[in-house]
């Protein structure tokens, strides 16, 4: 992500929407993200307070609510949810939204796809915890977009600014529902491999 950092970017209505609970990823966001609609975060609970220093404590986040940023669920331990029993998967997202209330005092209205993946089942239990929408990063064309599949632009800590800035453009999106980018990107990892 240090290679984005540097710059600061406004674009208006734009929601940036984290995954996980690094502390390089606070690091990076504080001071880039100001000025933009909203800033959320969606956390994975049990490595909140983890003797992890790689991840957030409970005062980081409570902080970082405090300077604007509002809070939905990852999950409790970032487990692929699709490959979960319903009762595992349900516990998994319900656990997660109750301690964040219960920690934050507010309600926990998003939800992020581990992994980006989710089927009809996943996304029942999503609906059925109360969560008001949740957003995916869909790996390829095709996810029918909904309240609860909002698509989204993945970055990473790789993307150089210029990457950042054609991910964010609308360029990207357009490529990824067409299917172009995915024949594009399939082909150069199997040319890695080979």
């Amino acid at each position: 992500m240090d290679r984005i950092r540097p710059a600061k970017i406004q674009l208006e209505g734009t929601v940036f929407f984290f995954d996980d609970t690094f502390t390089a990823v606070a690091d990076w966001v504080e001071g880039i993200c100001d000025g933009f609609l909203e800033k959320k975060w969606g956390l994975v609970t049990d490595k909140i307070n983890s003797n992890d220093r790689d991840f957030l404590s409970w005062e980081e986040v409570i902080r970082l609510k405090e300077e604007g940023f509002s809070f939905g669920a990852h999950t409790c331990s970032h487990s692929l949810l699709t490959s979960l029993s319903p009762e595992e998967a349900r516990r998994e997202i319900e656990q997660s939204k109750k301690i964040i209330e219960e920690k934050l005092k507010k309600t926990c209205e998003f939800f992020s796809y581990p992994y980006g993946e989710f089927d009809s089942t996943i996304q029942a239990l999503i609906k059925e915890a109360g969560f008001l929408g949740a957003v995916v990063t869909p790996h390829g064309p095709g996810v029918k977009e909904g309240p609860h599949s909002l698509k989204r632009v993945g970055i990473n800590k790789n993307n150089s600014m210029w990457v950042f800035k054609f991910k964010i453009s609308g360029g990207f999106t357009w490529l990824r529902e067409q299917g172009f980018l995915w024949k594009v990107l399939t082909k150069v990892k199997s040319l890695k491999r080979a």
